[in-house]
């Protein structure tokens, strides 16, 4: 057991009617945590009144901090004497602060395992990040949601002062990146829906805002140890179990724009990637969007055989993924779950390249092309996919 390990375990017991545990990995955010830990005290219910602070934990991990970070957390604490807010210091050379991944997957299982602890209903663990301020109804929005889901990504909009701070043009790049992953999104639920992630809703699954039942989370296999991209590494395993995740735009958090990301491919490294294309006149390019629309229809065809095996022939899925029969066999059909049959078919079809040998197209192009197809989607009053979704599956 690590001294972090040791610390977590060692911390008050789980207040008697407490259902939530949100955990926090923080590194180096003395300037920022400050306002993070303040919001998820001022939380309140979907009417307005002050969320009980027995309903609810905060547990911090300041992993590898050079700076007042867990004494910030402490004086928040201290200001809040009814919240259960507890802050664990990781050494800098500590199994926990070797990388955010890292952090994450031990804060949160510390959640998992206080909540795990707890008889009777199925607790919550919710995470989110120390440069982020979650909405006055965060929690209540996504215990909510997880009436009829498994888990929650909530919507993650940027700091809007930051935001402001940006260049013209890097706020247009940031802009019409957004509304081309709302594009996507929108044909998803028009091609491929999903009854209890209908539309509207929004395509993040991010750190900043993920809420899941602790069974769930156990079912999944906890945050993969990935040193980037932990969270994205978590949603991948949700899918794996079939577990149902909500994109719900009620469940709503602000975070900072860091120009300087820290984790390679995270939303800080993003938006520095955009200002370089700014920059440089060049214009964002994304994915072709006859792939992108491919690779809809292919997961809605695959869904459709997975849930009507009797009634669709299996050798359509086969000449739409390019399978061979063998593969096919042992790889998609004997699959436990449809999120690993459609992981094998994904990869099996990626490793040929066939549909990757589209050329990306400007951001512009790709959105109008995908409104498009969703307009037709639409429709189509047939829309077979419809019926497919009706069975909860994926």
């Amino acid at each position: 057991m690590t001294a972090a390990e040791e610390a977590f375990a060692g911390l008050p017991p789980v207040r008697p009617r407490c259902i939530a545990s949100i955990a926090m990995p923080a590194r180096d955010e003395a300037d920022r945590i400050g306002k993070a830990v303040r919001a998820v005290v001022a939380q309140r219910r979907l009417d307005g009144a002050a969320l009980d602070p027995d309903a609810y934990e905060l547990l911090v991990l300041a992993n590898g901090c050079s700076d007042e970070t867990a004494t910030v957390v402490e004086h928040c604490a201290a200001a809040a004497p009814r919240h259960a807010i507890y802050v664990v210091r990781a050494a800098a050379d500590a199994p926990e602060s070797r990388h955010v991944g890292a952090a994450r997957r031990a804060v949160m299982d510390a959640s998992a395992a206080r909540m795990s602890e707890c008889a009777g209903v199925d607790r919550t663990i919710l995470t989110t990040d120390a440069d982020s301020v979650v909405a006055a109804d965060w929690v209540a929005q996504n215990l909510a949601a997880l009436r009829t889901v498994d888990a929650v990504g909530g919507r993650i909009v940027p700091d809007p002062l930051e935001r402001a701070a940006l260049p013209d043009i890097v706020r247009s790049e940031l802009d019409a990146k957004t509304a081309y992953e709302f594009a996507v999104a929108c044909l998803e639920s028009a091609v491929d829906p999903l009854p209890y992630d209908p539309w509207p809703r929004h395509w993040q699954r991010c750190g900043p805002s993920l809420a899941l039942r602790a069974s769930t989370y156990a079912r999944a296999g906890g945050m993969p140890p990935h040193e980037r991209l932990e969270d994205l590494g978590l949603y991948q395993a949700l899918l794996a179990v079939d577990a149902r995740v909500r994109h719900s735009i009620r469940v709503r958090v602000v975070t900072s724009l860091r120009v300087a990301g820290r984790v390679a491919g995270g939303f800080g490294s993003e938006v520095a990637a955009m200002n370089a294309v700014a920059n440089a006149g060049l214009t964002t390019l994304v994915e072709h969007p006859e792939t992108t629309y491919a690779t809809i229809v292919a997961r809605a065809a695959l869904r459709r055989w997975w849930h009507a095996r009797d009634s669709v022939d299996h050798r359509e899925i086969m000449s739409i993924f390019g399978l061979a029969s063998r593969f096919f066999r042992e790889h998609v059909a004997a699959a436990p779950t449809f999120g690993v049959a459609l992981a094998a078919a994904q990869g099996f079809a990626d490793e040929r390249g066939a549909a990757r040998s589209r050329a990306p197209v400007a951001i512009a192009q790709a959105r109008a092309a995908l409104a498009a197809h969703s307009a037709q989607a639409c429709s189509n009053a047939s829309r077979p996919t419809l019926e497919i979704a009706r069975s909860g599956a994926g």
